[in-house]
């Protein structure tokens, strides 16, 4: 299992903070190593540090053109929680590249409450090699509490594929 993980501390005035956390891992693949058409799996994470409530929270990914939503999506028990006490709630759109989590209508605890979705997705196949940065941003709105939208991004490093000679 390869695992690449980045995280940032966000401090969100005048309650906050909220720490967003973004990783992605590739069943397949050697560690570190991810080639066109892998599938990885995505991660967002966000724990919510203030003992205030949050409302009308949006989640909102922003995949690279090299890399296509496959879907899979799987939400911490928590928020899976959240969502079958409001069965009305379908909170997932897609717009192009825009992967969008709205869940207005849904409240979400504070003290130290800590929330993800896992969703799969695939390297396209023509892709070149380098680096593909991957961003998801969380905002939300509450009494006593302001959220302006904190970000966290992850790159995949993409290695070549290319012809095999085993000639000597």
């Amino acid at each position: 299992v390869s695992e690449l993980t980045r995280c940032h501390d966000i401090t969100i005035l005048p309650v906050g903070p909220v720490t967003p956390m973004k990783s992605v891992t590739d069943n397949t693949a050697p560690i570190g190593t991810y080639f066109p058409g892998d599938v990885v799996t995505y991660t967002l994470m966000w724990t919510h540090h203030s003992m205030f409530e949050v409302t009308e929270l949006n989640v909102i990914d922003q995949l690279p053109p090299d890399i296509s939503f496959v879907g899979n999506i799987q939400y911490s028990g928590n928020i899976q929680a959240l969502l079958d006490a409001n069965p009305s709630v379908s909170p997932f759109t897609q717009n192009g590249q825009q992967l969008i989590w709205d869940f207005d209508n849904i409240v979400f605890p504070g003290d130290n409450a800590s929330f993800k979705i896992m969703f799969d997705a695939q390297i396209e196949n023509n892709t070149s090699p380098g680096s593909l940065n991957n961003c998801f941003t969380v905002e939300g709105m509450g009494d006593n509490v302001r959220m302006d939208a904190v970000e966290d991004c992850q790159a995949v490093n993409v290695a070549a594929v290319g012809p095999v000679n085993l000639a000597k």
